[in-house]
């Protein structure tokens, strides 16, 4: 994109924040002009055209050209406070007549202004996004506001807004049309949770699928050699149908492969927002600036996510971007047990200070995002003996939420009544001996099978016998394979999953494994299985009925076993023991 003209040398980068109300702002670094004359460690003159910066959620040029016209003030020599300039309320964009009828003002900044308008041509509402009528005469402003509509353009991705049209007002100046949005921007969604939901599994979850969507929608700029330069909560925007979108893309700079973005910008430029902006954003170095700088910025976000709070907030921008160059934010884990060592993991990476040691950009961050969804392990930490059983648990739903068991009834429901008055470890030791039951009872299976193996190889030649053998080998090979599966669903068992709340999801896979493991064992004549099959699921129902078994079902399940012991009786094989295997 186009760089800003050069600056005089003697002139000092002077920080001006500047009011947005999260529209999508052209916000471009161009020359410092010299302050009014403040004398060192003095407070700025306070009166109608300036108010005092106590929010660090804005955009930061160094660059801006200043109007000594509408009462600009500046940084104070001696670390003063930083005042913003109040902008002249935005008119409507003049002349445009025809094809498009101007509606309310949807949103406005320091750049442009952005008005609902109807396309008479296509009798459709769109949004119209125009240059404000103070900022028109200043060098550069219009030829930034086309290429962020080119920008916008080039991306063709879901999660960015399209654009139907660029052209020029009768004046000259240009608009672009674009893709109408409603609903609420990240930063609204993130602080409108109570503690207790940002404290939630749920919460968090449905989050970082925002999230993700996010970093897909960043990654397609990268591939572009767009890098966004201005992501935070307020630049995200949720639809009231769920489509993710990136706003703002009014100070992305464009790449080349291999190198930053400082071609044709002047070293020491200062652009982005405090709490949000990376390392390099915060000390100028602009040849440092790359996707893994978007990166930075999507680990502030994503550490808002999981703790709701911003890790570099403070009561005005220098101060944030103090902490932004020197100061590591606290573990997520440490304010948020719900964030978990995986996800906490992530955001420590993307929020590195050292570039080399982030992710390289964000589709590399929203493959990450996506195996920790998917429950694989990640690459920002290595999992735990714990962690491993659970993402296994988690990837095979069905067979983890089979809690027809003793476990299940006895151990999980008994959790969902008093799970506070349970320790932790009474929890463990407790599941841990049903583990172990299931894994002895696969030895003496293993045992048994062995057995009737050597056997059949006596009676080779005997055909009866023989296939008799063979077949208890097949049948108890059939109850092994379910007590292996079973080994797993207690794990799950072990770390809690559905214990407090069982999820009617949940249980409606365990009913439906239940029933389908059963008709599969009866289909291919597995009667040992099948019987073993349902004593378990039956055991569940009389003690807690934790998968959801209803009465009829259990009755079908009772007839079924009966029916199957009579086929073994008559075969004269043996029915095992009620306390078997």
């Amino acid at each position: 994109m186009r760089a800003p003209p050069a600056g005089g040398n003697d002139i000092p980068p002077r920080w001006r924040f500047r009011e947005s109300d999260g529209s999508s702002e052209v916000i471009r670094p161009a020359t410092v002009r010299p302050r009014p004359n403040i004398a060192p460690g003095s407070r700025p003159p306070r009166g109608p055209g300036s108010e005092a910066m106590t929010d660090d959620d804005r955009t930061i040029d160094t660059g801006e050209k200043l109007r000594a016209a509408r009462g600009d003030l500046s940084t104070t020599g001696g670390g003063g406070p930083v005042v913003v300039a109040r902008q002249a309320a935005p008119e409507p964009p003049r002349g445009l007549t025809g094809r498009y009828e101007v509606g309310e003002r949807l949103g406005a900044g320091g750049m442009g202004v952005v008005h609902l308008v109807r396309d008479a041509s296509l009798d459709r509402l769109v949004a119209l996004k125009a240059l404000r009528s103070d900022r028109v005469p200043e060098p550069g402003a219009a030829e930034s506001l086309r290429e962020e509509a080119v920008v916008l353009a080039a991306l063709d991705h879901p999660g960015a807004l399209p654009v139907y049209e660029i052209g020029a007002l009768p004046s000259g100046e240009p608009y672009y049309t674009m893709k109408r949005v409603r609903g609420r921007t990240l930063k609204d969604l993130l602080q409108d949770r109570s503690r207790a939901e940002v404290r939630s599994r749920e919460s968090l979850a449905h989050f970082v699928d925002v999230f993700e969507r996010v970093c897909q929608t960043v990654a397609a700029a990268h591939r572009h050699g767009i890098v966004h330069c201005d992501l935070k909560p307020a630049n995200v925007m949720v639809d009231e149908l769920g489509a993710v979108y990136v706003l703002d893309w009014g100070i992305a700079l464009r790449v080349s492969p291999g190198a930053g973005a400082a071609a044709g910008i002047e070293p020491g430029t200062v652009f982005g927002t405090p709490a949000y902006m990376s390392p390099e954003q915060a000390k100028g170095a602009v040849a440092e600036i790359g996707p893994a700088s978007d990166v930075f910025s999507l680990g502030s976000i994503l550490y808002e996510i999981l703790t709701g709070i911003s890790p570099f907030g403070a009561l005005d921008g220098r101060e944030s971007m103090q902490k932004v160059v020197s100061t590591d934010p606290i573990d997520p884990l440490r304010l948020n047990r719900a964030a978990g060592r995986a996800l906490s993991a992530i955001c420590r990476k993307a929020l590195s200070k050292r570039i080399a040691n982030r992710y390289p950009s964000a589709r590399e961050l929203a493959d990450e995002i996506r195996r920790y969804r998917e429950f694989r392990p990640v690459e920002a930490i290595p999992p735990a003996l714990y962690e491993r059983v659970t993402n296994w648990a988690r990837r095979k739903p069905a067979l983890a939420a089979t809690l027809g068991t003793a476990l299940g009834g006895a151990l999980l429901v008994g959790l969902g009544v008093a799970s506070l008055a349970v320790s932790r470890a009474a929890l463990l030791s407790a599941a841990s001996g049903q583990l172990a039951g299931a894994r002895a009872a696969v030895v003496r299976l293993d045992e048994r099978i062995r057995q009737l193996e050597e056997r059949s190889a006596l009676v080779r030649g005997v055909p009866e016998e023989e296939a008799r053998l063979k077949r208890q080998v097949a049948e108890l090979r059939a109850v092994r394979t379910d007590f292996e599966e079973y080994t797993g669903t207690m794990s799950m068992a072990i770390l809690g999953f559905t214990a407090e709340r069982p999820d009617p999801a949940a249980q409606a896979y365990a009913r439906n494994l239940t029933l389908s493991r059963v008709e599969s064992h009866l289909a291919r004549g597995e009667d040992l299985a099948a019987i073993v099959a349902i004593r378990r699921a039956l055991r569940t129902y009389e003690a807690r009925n934790v998968a959801g078994l209803d009465a009829r079902q259990a009755e079908e399940l009772r007839r079924k076993l009966a029916a199957a012991e009579e086929r073994r009786r008559a075969e004269g094989l043996e029915v095992p023991p009620p306390e078997w295997p």
